[in-house]
Formats: structure tokens, C-alpha cells, sequence
């Protein structure tokens, strides 16, 4: 039987009896058709997946009861920050979608030279909005209990002096030689990983993160399209320094 996972914006405790929103409400009762005893499971940032028993249903609005709790055991030791410059159309998306799945902690969207897309500042916010909502679906599609952040798009050069992460990686097939393979990432530890857009980054870009300490990485000598890389970067981090 598929097993229903919902986020929930709400502090949650065994027993207690929640409303779900409008929204939600009309999802379980129209499209899924689920009907009272029903089993739901909500997770809400905290760590925690709660199960919860539908105990009553009207037109607009579900109420659940909390049965049970379970701590979380999805996440990776790694606490891996994606900040990927703004993909064009679906690419974003995408991107988000997959990065959540693999286990990200938060994603930055940056604005660079060549970026393709573009945002105008009147659409951030339903952007940001969009983007948090694709996360959302992720973690529940992938068990995960925890929602990675999206952050408000920013600047390059802005966002690299603001990095304090001791690893910090940058992907590049001209700069090094340098695998992942060969880094001495320690579990528990947090990564930056900064991927540039379709064309490249530009000299000035580049020798900019370099000087912010980046390292350049390569994953061999064919170019990645830009929601291509950043997601292999991901799933090589994970294998050698985090979920295995």
C-alpha cells in the first residue's frame, strides 16, 4: 500500500489533534478519496516522521490524530550547501528536485555573467515560492524529514565573500586535475559546491572563487550540461563521504 507523507508548517506532538489546511484538506479527501481511520504521515522539520489517523472529514478540512513518532534516519552526515547558478526554463526545476532527493541541505541560486535566466525582482518571491514547494514534494517523495532550504537568488561575487565553509568545491574541466576521491572530506562536515551555468564561468568569476579559496574539482573530460553537474557532484560526495 503507498504510504501517504505530507509536510506540515506546525509543531507536532503524539496525541494531539490537528486541522490540516485548506489545501492539503481538499488533496486527501478529492484526489486521494482517503475516508476516516484512514493513515497519513506528516513530518515537519523536526526530525521526526509522525503518523497520523484521519479522525474527521468535512468539505474544507481533514482532522488527524498523532499516534506515533519515529526519529529520522535519511539525512547524510554531510551537510551539502548547492549553490548553482539560475538554469533556464524546467532546468531549475529540475535541478531542485533531483538535489533534494540526493540530500542536500540548502541550495542558492546565483545570478553570473552568462547565466541564461534571469528574474526580474517583482518575481522572487513567487520563485522562491515555486522552488520551496518542488523541495517539499522531494523530501516527501524520498522519506526524507528535513526540507532543504532555498535561498533568495544572489550575486556571485556577493555570495563567495559571504561562504564560510571550510570545503568549498567548484566544478571545473580546465582549471585541475583534482578528484573527488582525492579530497580529505570528513563526515559530519559541511560542503559548498558552487556549479556555473551552461557556458562557464568567466575568467574574472572564476579567479574570483579560487580566491575566496575554492577548490577546483573535475569528474573527468566531458562537459556537463549545468543540471547535469551539479547532481553528479552530489551523488559522488554522498558515495564517497556521506550515505555510504
Amino acid at each position: 500500500m503507498r504510504k501517504h507523507r505530507f509536510f506540515i508548517n506546525t509543531k507536532l506532538e503524539l496525541n494531539s489533534n490537528i486541522i490540516l489546511d485548506a489545501d492539503l484538506s481538499h488533496y486527501i479527501t478529492r484526489v486521494l478519496r482517503l475516508a476516516a481511520g484512514d493513515i497519513i504521515f506528516l513530518f515537519n522539520n523536526s526530525g521526526f516522521e509522525f503518523q497520523a489517523q484521519i479522525s474527521n472529514l468535512s468539505r474544507n478540512a481533514v482532522s488527524v490524530t498523532i499516534t506515533t513518532n519515529t526519529p529520522d534516519a535519511q539525512e547524510s552526515p554531510l551537510r551539502i550547501h548547492l549553490a548553482q547558478v539560475l538554469a533556464k526554463g524546467e532546468k531549475m526545476d529540475l535541478i531542485i528536485q533531483k538535489a533534494t532527493e540526493l540530500g542536500v541541505d540548502s541550495i542558492t541560486p546565483l545570478h553570473a555573467e552568462r547565466a541564461i535566466m534571469k528574474i526580474n525582482a517583482e518575481k522572487i518571491d513567487n520563485k522562491l515560492e515555486h522552488w520551496q514547494k518542488i523541495a517539499i514534494a522531494a523530501s516527501g517523495q524520498c522519506w526524507r524529514n528535513y526540507v532543504p532550504q532555498i535561498n533568495p537568488p544572489q550575486g556571485l561575487f556577493a555570495w563567495l565573500a559571504s561562504v564560510s565553509t571550510i570545503n568549498k568545491l567548484i566544478l571545473s574541466t580546465t582549471n585541475t586535475t583534482q578528484r573527488l576521491k582525492d579530497l580529505n572530506i570528513k563526515q559530519n562536515s559541511a560542503v559548498t559546491i558552487l556549479i556555473g551555468p551552461e557556458g562557464g564561468f568567466s575568467d574574472l568569476e572564476l579567479s574570483a572563487a579560487l580566491k575566496h579559496n575554492f577548490q577546483a574539482i573535475s569528474l573527468g573530460p566531458r562537459i556537463l550540461r549545468t543540471e547535469t553537474a551539479g547532481l553528479a557532484v552530489i551523488a559522488s560526495l554522498q558515495a564517497l563521504y556521506g550515505d555510504s
